[in-house]
Protein backbone atom coordinates (compact mmCIF):
# COMPACT_ATOMS: atom_id res chain seq x y z
CA UNK A 1 0.00 0.00 0.00
CA UNK A 2 1.13 3.80 -0.91
CA UNK A 3 2.33 5.99 1.73
CA UNK A 4 -0.90 8.30 0.13
CA UNK A 5 -3.10 5.38 1.51
CA UNK A 6 -2.07 6.10 4.78
CA UNK A 7 -4.04 6.60 8.11
CA UNK A 8 -5.05 10.03 8.68
CA UNK A 9 -6.40 10.53 4.94
CA UNK A 10 -9.56 10.90 3.64
CA UNK A 11 -10.72 9.55 0.31
CA UNK A 12 -12.99 10.99 -2.60
CA UNK A 13 -14.63 8.51 -3.76
CA UNK A 14 -16.92 9.55 -7.24
CA UNK A 15 -19.42 6.70 -8.13
CA UNK A 16 -19.02 5.21 -11.31
CA UNK A 17 -21.93 5.75 -14.13
CA UNK A 18 -23.53 3.93 -16.85
CA UNK A 19 -22.20 3.72 -20.88
CA UNK A 20 -23.58 6.90 -22.54
CA UNK A 21 -26.86 6.13 -24.24
CA UNK A 22 -27.87 8.17 -26.67
CA UNK A 23 -31.65 6.86 -27.12
CA UNK A 24 -32.60 7.43 -23.32
CA UNK A 25 -34.91 10.45 -22.92
CA UNK A 26 -32.77 13.52 -22.73
CA UNK A 27 -31.09 13.85 -19.14
CA UNK A 28 -31.48 10.33 -19.18
CA UNK A 29 -28.00 9.26 -21.54
CA UNK A 30 -26.02 8.02 -18.19
CA UNK A 31 -26.84 6.45 -15.14
CA UNK A 32 -24.96 7.53 -11.83
CA UNK A 33 -24.75 3.47 -10.33
CA UNK A 34 -24.34 4.77 -6.39
CA UNK A 35 -25.35 0.86 -5.57
CA UNK A 36 -21.84 -0.79 -7.04
CA UNK A 37 -19.09 -1.31 -4.32
CA UNK A 38 -17.22 1.42 -2.78
CA UNK A 39 -14.10 -0.91 -4.43
CA UNK A 40 -15.39 0.38 -7.77
CA UNK A 41 -15.92 3.87 -7.13
CA UNK A 42 -13.36 6.14 -8.92
CA UNK A 43 -10.78 8.31 -6.43
CA UNK A 44 -11.26 11.83 -6.95
CA UNK A 45 -9.13 13.03 -4.24
CA UNK A 46 -6.71 12.37 -1.41
CA UNK A 47 -7.09 15.01 1.92
CA UNK A 48 -5.78 15.63 4.88
CA UNK A 49 -9.20 16.31 6.55
CA UNK A 50 -12.45 15.87 6.06
CA UNK A 51 -13.16 19.60 5.55
CA UNK A 52 -10.85 19.74 2.58
CA UNK A 53 -12.69 16.80 1.16
CA UNK A 54 -16.03 17.91 2.08
CA UNK A 55 -15.08 21.21 0.32
CA UNK A 56 -13.41 19.81 -2.78
CA UNK A 57 -16.38 17.93 -3.40
CA UNK A 58 -18.89 20.54 -3.11
CA UNK A 59 -16.57 23.19 -5.73
CA UNK A 60 -16.74 20.44 -8.12
CA UNK A 61 -20.32 19.42 -8.25
CA UNK A 62 -20.81 23.42 -8.45
CA UNK A 63 -18.86 23.68 -11.38
CA UNK A 64 -19.74 20.99 -12.96
CA UNK A 65 -23.75 22.46 -12.46
CA UNK A 66 -22.54 25.46 -13.59
CA UNK A 67 -21.40 23.81 -16.82
CA UNK A 68 -24.34 22.09 -17.18
CA UNK A 69 -26.67 25.02 -16.96
CA UNK A 70 -24.87 27.06 -19.54
CA UNK A 71 -24.87 23.15 -21.78
CA UNK A 72 -27.92 22.88 -20.86
CA UNK A 73 -29.06 26.35 -22.27
CA UNK A 74 -26.91 25.56 -25.64
CA UNK A 75 -29.04 22.44 -25.87
CA UNK A 76 -32.24 23.90 -26.10
CA UNK A 77 -31.60 26.80 -28.26
CA UNK A 78 -30.11 24.64 -30.31
CA UNK A 79 -32.94 22.31 -30.29
CA UNK A 80 -35.26 25.44 -30.92
CA UNK A 81 -33.25 26.60 -34.13
CA UNK A 82 -33.61 23.27 -35.58
CA UNK A 83 -29.90 23.15 -35.45
CA UNK A 84 -28.51 20.10 -37.86
CA UNK A 85 -28.63 16.75 -36.17
CA UNK A 86 -24.99 16.25 -35.97
CA UNK A 87 -24.45 19.74 -34.03
CA UNK A 88 -27.27 19.26 -32.07
CA UNK A 89 -26.69 15.55 -30.73
CA UNK A 90 -22.76 17.13 -29.93
CA UNK A 91 -24.87 19.69 -27.89
CA UNK A 92 -26.95 17.34 -26.21
CA UNK A 93 -23.52 14.97 -25.49
CA UNK A 94 -22.37 17.72 -23.61
CA UNK A 95 -25.10 18.69 -21.26
CA UNK A 96 -25.82 14.96 -20.75
CA UNK A 97 -22.06 14.78 -18.98
CA UNK A 98 -22.21 17.75 -17.28
CA UNK A 99 -25.83 17.00 -16.09
CA UNK A 100 -23.93 13.34 -15.10
CA UNK A 101 -20.81 14.85 -13.60
CA UNK A 102 -23.37 16.82 -10.86
CA UNK A 103 -24.93 14.11 -10.39
CA UNK A 104 -22.10 11.90 -9.35
CA UNK A 105 -20.30 14.47 -7.43
CA UNK A 106 -23.90 15.46 -5.66
CA UNK A 107 -23.50 11.63 -4.92
CA UNK A 108 -19.71 11.17 -3.90
CA UNK A 109 -18.86 10.63 -0.21
CA UNK A 110 -15.71 11.55 1.93
CA UNK A 111 -14.40 8.33 3.40
CA UNK A 112 -11.80 8.12 5.59
CA UNK A 113 -9.18 5.76 5.47
CA UNK A 114 -9.46 4.58 9.01
CA UNK A 115 -12.46 3.05 8.06
CA UNK A 116 -11.49 -0.87 7.43
CA UNK A 117 -14.41 -1.48 5.47
CA UNK A 118 -13.21 0.74 2.35
CA UNK A 119 -10.26 -0.04 0.10
CA UNK A 120 -9.33 2.67 -1.60
CA UNK A 121 -9.53 2.12 -5.53
CA UNK A 122 -6.04 2.87 -7.81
Amino acid sequence: MSSVYAAGWWYLVVPPRSDYDEHAPFLSAYKVLESKPLSEWRLGGVYDSILHCVARRDALALTEHKLYTEDLGVYLKAERAQTEPELLRYERFTAEVHHANTSAYSASRCVSSEDLKFDPPR
